[in-house]
């Protein structure tokens, strides 16, 4: 079975529904019944970016990355690992096409992962690439395939072409008869128990990239605190499943990725289809990244390298990718003011993107409300069964965050404009701020959480630059004390008794969100903190330099298991935001 035929079948099980055919904008226009809602001060996930696969693709012209990482604004990159028996003899032939593909897309400013689809034969057991027999990675193979894979990662970065993450396996629960390795969820978790620490200590590590998102082969690895530490991306695709939330991955700190998909046809009513699952990815699933699958090839995919022709689907994806930047956060937006619209929206270098699809017949009027900040310089642009990602309004009227505009029939229409203020519109005292600074005295404390009753702890008690920052059962573990010092000018710091490495706000953000972990100490922004007083005796938030005192510690998600992430998020006032420092005693 080749992969566009299993790619078909399970394309017919998971999207049985048919297509509405295009119907052109006529006259008769139905009216909004509801407004559609952003409040820009309510964030979610961070985009990382949009993207498609050059598997099988071969050597992708300039034209065609020109095409899709520039003008449609595509960021992201997958690459396959071709099975190379060669790897340990300096053969890297069968990854050059791959290393060219991945150079064009870096100099286009976007970034790249690396999947592999098999090992070499000779490490599995079936002794093939393909997947005969459920071929599987043997156990005494380990060693040589995290080997392996760090060379495909030294070849890239050493010919210029340096990865941002890699997998381990392309759909580990599927046995098709071309390349394909399975694996099981515990073989993961005992293959990352073996080698996540030196893997992951060079690059990101994606898993488990299964057929339908199946939450079941990652669950493992992320509850044992050892082998999640070396993950930080779940990447899944939508093959026979519904788009899903996971929460367990967001709790324990990590991105969630959409790998591999593809919609079958290239009419306007599959290609807002195509947005209506980027939709549900950002909105249902809190997706970080979406990954279309081939590039190239029939009209399954976005462009066409015999003829130099650029999909409709293309088009789709750019009406997000074009205008939604890596790190734009999701906020909150109407999912759907009136049948058959969609809605969603993003915030990023002082403007708010709104992503308006319309998947009914006919065009409708449509009323937008900016809460949180008024909006000017409002333009949109529009694809549709006539139009291409195409310009049609420059100056929206806009007052105080209000606009109104017609979405044509089977279309994406994409608002693009300048916040002028984040203040809040309603009464201030609805966005208190922290209290007045409090000094504790310099020394060893136990941190703990109200909300979670849970201990501030460095994940895994392991001490190394970038290790998770997590909530944990008290355990009197060196992971949970920290030295707080008082730096003279209000901040402290929060070194650890794993060693030199201080309390961190992950590349120093100023975003709900951003991950807390430990560093190498420098004493820098991203290090220093503010103990602020709240209503009640002995409890604190923890404001962060980096955000400027605007967002605080946070448990995330009202978190109460160990192993709830902590990251930084906008000051609320809430229990899972307060602190009790308890003195160690040492």
């Amino acid at each position: 079975m080749n992969i566009k035929l299993k790619r078909t079948l399970i394309s017919l099980v998971a999207f049985s529904m048919t297509c509405l055919p295009f119907v052109g904008t006529g006259s008769s226009v139905k009216a909004a019944s509801n407004d559609a809602t952003i409040n820009v001060a309510a964030k979610h996930q961070t985009i990382r970016g949009f993207g498609a696969s050059s598997a099988w693709c071969g050597a992708l012209s300039d034209t065609c990355m020109d095409t899709l990482y520039k003008n449609a604004g595509l960021d992201i990159l997958r690459v396959r690992i071709a099975p190379n028996e060669g790897w340990n003899r300096g053969d890297y032939r069968a990854w050059a096409d791959e290393l060219s593909n991945a150079k064009k897309v870096r100099a286009r400013g976007g970034i790249v992962f690396a999947t592999p689809w098999t090992p070499p034969a000779s490490m599995k057991t079936n002794n093939t690439t393909t997947g005969a027999n459920k071929g599987s990675l043997k156990p005494s193979s380990y060693a040589a395939y995290a080997a392996y894979l760090k060379t495909f990662v030294k070849y890239m970065s050493d010919n210029g072409a340096p990865l941002y993450a890699l997998s381990l396996q392309n759909e580990p629960d599927w046995a098709p008869d071309y390349d394909a390795c399975t694996w099981t969820a515990q073989q993961f978790h005992d293959f990352l128990k073996q080698y996540g620490a030196s893997l992951s200590s060079t690059i990101k590590i994606i898993m488990p990239e299964s057929l339908g998102f199946n939450p079941a082969m990652s669950d493992p690895t992320l509850n044992d605190p050892t082998t999640a530490q070396y993950v930080s991306i779940i990447g899944g695709h939508l093959y026979g499943s519904p788009i899903r939330d996971y929460p367990l991955a967001r709790n324990k700190g990590k991105d969630i990725w959409m790998t591999e998909h593809y919609l079958e046809g290239n009419d306007p009513g599959t290609c807002v289809k195509l947005a209506k699952e980027i939709h549900d990815c950002m909105t249902i699933g809190n997706m970080n990244a979406y990954v279309y699958w081939w590039i190239s090839g029939d009209q399954n995919g976005l462009y066409n390298t015999r003829t130099n022709e650029t999909y409709k689907k293309t088009y789709v994806m750019g009406q997000f990718s074009k205008f939604i930047g890596n790190g734009y956060s999701r906020v909150d937006a109407t999912n759907s003011p009136q049948s058959n619209v969609y809605v969603s929206a993003y915030t990023g270098n002082n403007k708010v993107v709104i992503v308006a699809i319309n998947q009914g017949t006919y065009p409708v009027n449509q009323s937008f409300n900016v809460q949180n900040s008024t909006v000017s310089n409002v333009s949109s642009w529009v694809s549709s069964g006539t139009l291409n990602m195409a310009k049609t309004n420059s100056n929206i009227s806009a007052a105080n965050g209000r606009f109104n505009a017609s979405l044509p029939a089977q279309s994406v229409t994409t608002f693009v404009a300048d916040l002028n203020s984040t203040n809040p519109t309603t009464d201030p005292t609805t966005n208190p701020t922290p209290g007045s600074t409090v000094t504790l005295n310099n020394g060893w404390y136990y941190i703990k959480n109200i909300n979670a009753q849970k201990y501030l702890q460095v994940a895994s008690n392991t001490g190394k630059a970038g290790q998770n920052v997590e909530l944990g059962s008290g355990s009197g573990a060196a992971g949970q004390k920290w030295y707080l010092t008082n730096t003279g000018d209000g901040y402290v710091t929060l070194k650890s008794a794993l060693g030199n490495y201080m309390l961190d706000v992950s590349y120093g953000e100023n975003k709900d969100g951003s991950n807390i972990q430990i560093f190498n100490a420098y004493s820098g922004d991203a290090q220093k903190f503010s103990v602020k007083a709240s209503s009640k005796d002995g409890q604190y938030f923890v404001s962060t330099k980096s955000s400027n005192g605007t967002k605080v510690l946070d448990d995330y998600n009202f978190g109460t298991a160990d192993g709830t992430n902590v990251c930084q998020w906008t000051y609320g006032g809430n229990a899972n935001q307060l602190w009790a420092f308890e003195p160690t005693n040492n």
